[in-house]
């Protein structure tokens, strides 16, 4: 028996280009989708952050004294102030108060004044957050910053923010 030949065989234009229109509403539906599920999550890494820092400033107000700085318009060094203080340790042991550094010593520490962004401001009391299209710099949050970033070193003889350094 010989086998059979079959004569050749494929696809008709009209199933090709009715699979190409298919695939491409999917991609479209698929690229808004993502579009739309990345500005959420952004928006959720900035208020895990915010409620991170506010927690850890509720906990050093709670161990050492009401961290109030009055907060300076337009400029980033109230935020990065009390950053350092709540993601300093004492290193003296016998110094160091319980709990501390009372936030990641690792949180990246960018700043921004670009609209376009999440950032957490400085009010007095507790950092808030600045949603993109309002104006304001602060700490630049939810978005993918390196994680590998080393600790900030503080220089020798630092002093975190203390009760007599802002009244």
């Amino acid at each position: 028996m010989s086998p059979r030949r079959r004569p050749w065989a494929g696809f008709s234009l009209t199933e090709l280009l009715t699979t190409v229109v298919v695939i491409g509403i999917l991609a479209g539906v698929c690229v808004q989708s993502y579009s739309g599920l990345r500005a959420s999550a952004r928006e959720a890494s900035a208020r895990d952050t915010l409620a991170l820092l506010n927690r850890a400033v509720l906990h050093f107000n709670q161990t050492n004294w009401d961290l109030v700085l009055s907060p300076v318009p337009n400029a980033t060094s109230d935020e990065l102030a009390v950053l350092r203080t709540l993601q300093w340790r004492n290193p003296n042991p016998a110094q160091a108060t319980p709990g501390s550094p009372y936030a990641p010593p690792d949180l990246p520490d960018t700043m921004s004044s670009d609209s376009e962004d999440y950032r957490l401001q400085w009010n007095g009391r507790t950092y808030e957050l600045l949603l993109p299209g309002e104006p304001g710099a602060g700490l630049l949050v939810g978005v993918a910053l390196p994680s590998a970033r080393a600790s900030y070193s503080y220089p020798e003889g630092y002093e975190p923010l203390g009760p007599l350094q802002y009244e």
